[in-house]
């Protein structure tokens, strides 16, 4: 109920530096830090859930991914508030860093939580263990070393950029110059996580067809007995 009660407000936040009514962007700011609420309740609700089972993310791939992607969930959630102050709005407003926390949580929270969601769904409703667990670990270290290298870079652009456009001293091809590597690190980083996602289309075809059978198990303890 908070969520539906703040999160409609917030939508002007991405229009802070527009000229647009300045009480609607007030709006959108309150709403924006009064999402602490709902985000603090769900993660203290996974966290606590969690609570003396830590262990189990190293013997369960698709918790190992979930429990990442709640995790960006969680800084994509503390990012966002901060981000809707018209003071540090107006330094990253419509740099890289803007595109950078879009996908801490399209890739970060909620790409990890569904490609731990497949690895669990599928082997479970197929009867099937998953056909590798070294491709499905091979994978998470791809999407997590892939995923941290093309946010980081971002980020730091993100505010390179944004200092740049704040000051005369520096021409936008200055700009430009000065943010290349990190757009290069981006993109190699990029290259890991699409690595990685074919890693799991392929690997779920092969527990599709060729997958162990999970013999007289079904359900949620299918899921340990076939060591996911």
């Amino acid at each position: 109920w908070t969520l539906g009660l703040f999160y409609t407000m917030v939508g002007q936040h991405h229009l802070l530096q527009t000229p647009t009514p300045g009480w609607l962007k007030t709006v959108a700011t309150l709403g924006s830090i009064s999402l602490f609420v709902p985000v603090l309740t769900f993660i203290t609700n996974i966290f606590m859930t969690m609570r003396g089972n830590w262990q189990k993310i190293y013997e369960s791939v698709p918790l190992k991914f979930v429990v990442t992607g709640v995790i960006f969930y969680l800084i994509t959630c503390i990012q966002g508030p901060f981000q809707a102050t018209q003071g540090f709005n107006r330094l990253i407003h419509f740099t890289q860093w803007i595109i950078g926390h879009a996908h801490l949580a399209l890739l970060g929270a909620f790409t990890f939580i569904l490609m731990g969601a497949c690895y669990y769904v599928i082997p479970v409703t197929l009867g099937r263990r998953i056909y590798s667990i070294k491709l499905a670990e091979a994978q998470f270290w791809l999407m997590t070393l892939g995923f941290l290298g093309f946010f980081i870079s971002l980020q730091i652009a993100g505010l390179i950029q944004g200092a740049c456009w704040m000051t005369t001293n520096h021409s936008v091809y200055w700009c430009l110059t000065a943010i290349r590597p990190y757009l290069i690190t981006r993109s190699v980083a990029g290259a890991l996580m699409v690595s990685g996602g074919w890693i799991q289309i392929y690997n779920l075809y092969k527990t599709a067809t060729a997958g162990q059978y999970i013999s007289s198990v079904s359900g949620p303890a299918a899921a340990d007995a076939g060591g996911l």
